[in-house]
C-alpha cells in the first residue's frame, strides 16, 4: 500500500499538537495586553477554543498511540 507523503506518526502529532496547545495559550497575553479595546471576547473565546482543539487532538494521538 503506497503511503502518502503528508502522513506522520502518532508521536508527530502528539508533539505538534502539544506544542501548538501552548502557542494558543502564549497568544491570550497580547489578547488581553494590547488587543484589550478591539472586540477582547472574540479573541479570548478564539483563542481558548484553538487551545483546547490541540489539547483535544494531542489527548487523542496520545490514546491512539496507547492502543497501538
Amino acid at each position: 500500500m503506497a503511503t502518502f507523503r503528508w502522513s506522520r506518526s502518532a508521536a508527530f502529532y502528539r508533539t505538534l499538537h502539544a506544542r501548538l496547545t501552548v502557542v494558543w495559550l502564549l497568544l491570550i497575553i497580547p489578547t488581553v495586553w494590547w488587543w484589550h479595546n478591539s472586540v477582547l471576547w472574540v479573541g479570548l473565546i478564539s483563542c481558548y477554543a484553538n487551545a483546547v482543539g490541540h489539547f483535544a487532538a494531542y489527548q487523542g494521538s496520545r490514546a491512539e498511540d496507547a492502543s497501538d
